[in-house]
């Protein structure tokens, strides 16, 4: 059997994914900067359906995700909350709202059990000041932020659930599967009522798109594996082909 991360394959990655963006480098390759930084970071375990920080709240913390899988959620004028971003293991966020005291502009909730290390507004401040160039980071990563959650809007409003729900699954192949010969294998996080949220749909439209992923042999599902059989169809569906 060739298991191999996803990250590795080539055909995963295009940039019409808009990933949660990374801080630079993957804490697992982290510079002296980032060393500094973990020092001064607090592992917190958090289980599944666990609010990091609810959108409005003052900030406390910088996070960083060391395990598990979080989303981030905006509600709207009208009470409705939208799922516009995840977050993967090397993934931050709050670092402005951190340094300049805004209050969090959305809600971080756990999707699976987690682990995520949290610096103190007091901590990260005193790293900006000795290393400006966090501040650099700080800034890109929030731009980049930024531009995902309108793609991601962009995408509600002209997509189908099925091309949202595809294009959902290519990400989660990217940054959490692994290769198992042609196919990828992925953990199932989601429930039928979370990948709702997750694709802005009803939950019967989900289980309605997951049944014709099955027919259509994209997919199959055993225990908590949800097995990709057919990434190339997938990837077409969500756009993501040249």
């Amino acid at each position: 059997m060739d298991c191999t991360i996803c990250q590795d394959r080539p055909d995963l990655h295009d940039s019409r994914l808009a990933l949660a963006p990374r801080w630079g480098t993957p804490l697992s390759q982290h510079s002296e900067e980032f060393s500094e930084l973990l020092s001064r970071c607090t592992a917190t375990q958090y289980a599944a359906g666990d609010i990091l920080f609810q959108q409005g709240e003052i900030p406390v913390y910088f996070f960083l995700v060391q395990q598990g899988l979080i989303k981030i959620q905006r509600s709207s004028s009208q009470g409705r909350d939208l799922t516009v971003e995840f977050l993967f293991p090397g993934d931050v966020c709050g670092a402005l709202c951190a340094l300049d005291g805004t209050p969090y502009p959305c809600t971080a909730i756990c999707v699976s059990d987690a682990q995520v290390g949290r610096v103190t507004q007091r901590d990260f401040a005193q790293l900006v000041r000795k290393d400006p160039s966090l501040m650099y980071r700080a800034c890109a990563t929030c731009r980049d932020k930024m531009s995902h959650q309108r793609n991601f809007l962009l995408g509600l409003a002209l997509e189908q659930a099925d091309g949202r729900a595809a294009r959902l699954l290519c990400l989660l192949a990217l940054r959490l599967g692994v290769a198992d010969g042609e196919n990828v294998k992925i953990p199932r996080l989601f429930d039928r009522q979370a990948l709702s949220e997750a694709i802005g749909t009803t939950p019967e439209t989900a289980i309605r798109t997951l049944s014709k992923f099955r027919k259509n042999g994209w997919i199959k599902e055993k225990g908590k594996t949800l097995t990709l059989t057919n990434l190339a169809a997938l990837r077409e569906l969500a756009g993501l082909t040249n």
